[in-house]
């Protein structure tokens, strides 16, 4: 039952998680930022949101941070550094 329970929220969470255009365009203004929103687009994973989180969050986008790593707990609420950065944003 808590099997299926986690799936579903998995499910939710990548239906939810999409970024806004602004977050999309400053990820995009940068090679290292084209780079983590590739690997994010590429397996849509809790650690991908964390990392791209945490590249808002050196560039001052707080609201984009947090949506990140909003997104990152929602898919593992296991990941200490998506609670971190949720924190410092």
């Amino acid at each position: 039952m808590l099997v299926a329970s986690a799936c579903g929220n998995e499910e939710a969470a990548l239906d939810s998680s999409e970024l806004p255009p602004v977050c999309t365009e400053l990820a995009q203004s940068t090679g290292e930022g084209q780079e983590l929103f590739q690997a994010l687009m590429a397996d849509r994973s809790a650690d991908s949101y964390a990392r791209l989180g945490q590249f808002y969050l050196e560039r001052g986008d707080v609201d984009c941070a947090s949506r990140a790593f909003q997104s990152a707990v929602s898919m593992d609420d296991q990941l200490w550094k998506a609670h971190y950065g949720l924190g410092l944003a």
